[in-house]
Formats: C-alpha cells, sequence, structure tokens
C-alpha cells in the first residue's frame, strides 16, 4: 500500500478531501502499473474469445459448430465465473483473488498452446483446448471488476477517483489495439501462433499485477524526487522495534517489592535511650 501522505486522505464520507491533479496521479509509478494491467487484460480476454474460433476452424480444419462451441465455452465460463465472484468477494481481499485469477488465466493459456502439438491426436486435442479455454475464461472473468475495486487501496481514495477513468479508458484500447495485432500476426504466420501470444500476454498480466506489491511502486515517480535510501527512517524503525521489545519484555517481569533505602529504614533505639526508658518507665506510680 502507498504512503497516505502521497495518495491524498479521505474525510468520513470516503470523499476526498485534497482532490489531486491528473498529473499528480500520472506520477505515481503504481498508476502506470495498474493501467497496463487493464491494457493487457482486456487484450488478452479479447484476443482469447475472438481468434480462437478461427484458428480451430481455419488453422486446424475443425467444423463451424465445434469451434463455434470453443469460443461459446469460454464466453460462458467468464459469464458463469462472473456471478460466482459476489460470493466469495465479501471473505477474500480483492488482491488476493486477482493474483490467483492470473495464475490461472496463465494455466489455461499454457494449455491452450500445448494443445498445438497434438493435432494429430484430435480428440487430446479437443479436450486440452476445451480445458484450457474453461480455466482460461473463468479465471479471467475476476480480474477486471477486483482489479477495479482495489484501486483505492493502491492509490488512496483522491488519487482514484483519477485512476478509475484512465484505467477505464486504457482498457478499451487494450481491447481495440491488441486483439487488431494478433490478427494481423496469425495472418501472417501462422494460426498456431494463437496460443503462444496469449501466453505471452498472460505472462505480462501476471507480472503486472504482482508487482503491484512491491516497495517500489510506494515511491514518488516520475516528476518528483525522492532519496534512494533514506537512513534516517530505517534508524528510526528499528529504534522504535527496539523500544517496543523492552517494553514488552519489562512488561513481562514479575513484580518484586523494593528494597527500602537506609535512610528510610527507622532507626534503632541506642543504649543511652534505653536506660532512660526504663528509668522513665520505673519513676511512673
Amino acid at each position: 500500500q502507498l504512503p497516505q501522505a502521497t495518495l491524498g486522505t479521505a474525510d468520513g464520507d470516503g470523499n476526498a478531501s485534497d482532490h489531486p491533479s491528473f498529473g499528480a496521479t500520472l506520477r505515481l509509478r503504481a498508476s502506470w502499473v495498474s493501467m497496463g494491467a487493464f491494457f493487457v487484460y482486456c487484450g488478452l480476454e479479447c484476443s482469447a474469445g475472438l481468434w480462437i474460433a478461427s484458428a480451430l476452424h481455419d488453422g486446424r480444419g475443425w467444423t463451424t459448430a465445434a469451434a463455434g462451441l470453443m469460443a461459446t465455452l469460454f464466453w460462458a465460463s467468464l459469464t458463469l465465473g462472473r456471478f460466482l465472484i459476489g460470493t466469495i468477494s465479501q471473505r477474500i481481499r480483492a488482491i488476493r483473488i486477482v493474483k490467483a485469477a492470473t495464475l490461472g488465466a496463465l494455466i489455461g493459456a499454457l494449455l491452450i498452446a500445448a494443445s498445438s502439438g497434438l493435432n494429430q491426436y484430435q480428440t487430446a486435442a479437443g479436450v486440452v483446448t476445451a480445458t484450457g479455454l474453461l480455466i482460461a475464461g473463468f479465471s479471467l472473468s475476476p480480474i477486471y471488476p477486483m482489479l477495479m475495486h482495489d484501486t483505492v487501496r493502491r492509490v488512496g481514495a483522491g488519487h482514484a477517483t483519477n485512476l478509475i477513468g484512465f484505467q477505464g479508458g486504457v482498457g478499451q484500447l487494450g481491447f481495440a489495439l491488441i486483439p487488431a495485432a494478433v490478427g494481423a500476426l496469425l495472418q501472417a504466420h501462422s494460426t498456431e501462433w494463437l496460443g503462444a501470444l496469449l501466453t505471452a500476454l498472460a505472462v505480462t498480466l501476471f507480472a503486472l499485477v504482482w508487482s503491484q506489491s512491491s516497495p517500489w511502486l510506494g515511491k514518488p515517480g516520475w516528476g518528483a524526487r525522492a532519496p534512494r535510501f533514506d537512513w534516517r527512517w530505517r534508524v528510526a524503525a528499528v529504534t522504535a522495534k527496539r523500544s517496543h521489545a523492552t517494553q514488552v519484555v519489562r512488561a513481562a517481569r514479575p513484580v518484586t517489592k523494593p528494597a527500602r533505602a537506609e535512610s528510610q529504614r527507622p532507626a534503632r533505639a541506642g543504649p543511652q535511650r534505653q536506660e532512660r526508658v526504663q528509668k522513665a518507665a520505673r519513676a511512673q506510680p
């Protein structure tokens, strides 16, 4: 999570009390990493759903019905996942869901790529392709909504107001540009490249999402100056940690009755005082 001093604050109603400018939001490294994740995600989702039927029909000679069924499996699993994500989003943190989903999308893309080597075994190729599409579609389903929901945690309430719009706009660019580039590569080379291209996109998305937990993103980005290593903060942190540990150890020690000082002890009566006390006692009738 980024430092609150860099992000802006929010009042009790969740509104930004000091709304930052667009330029301040774009100077955050986390903003560019987040926009890159949306760009790649939208391109990966659209490329898989758009080109899988053409790759299977034109490249592997599948029938129109069989190729269309594979595309239907992908979109159906993605839709099912969008419905089911609401049942677990209240129990698991959004970033954990997104990280697990990117791993599943990578596994699905690898299965689609592996099916290219099974062309001589049509049944096995069909099973591997269908499995990869089901896993990829279901895994991709929570990434967009959960990543958008996690924006406030990543950059703070003030910058989130700006960044949510940037993320949506960059995502639409991913929808438009990446599938077009994938289609151009498939036409220029081979439709069997689809699995490898989807895998490359999944790896990029995986790296962008998992890097959002890096402390590197918590430092000011372009246009801001920051020391490479603040040793004063490190010394203060270590000192505070040791002070806390010392207090814990002292609190755990058994309480003992302190010994009284010599000045606080009652003075013992001397021989002369004892004689005077005895004489006074005998003199009394």
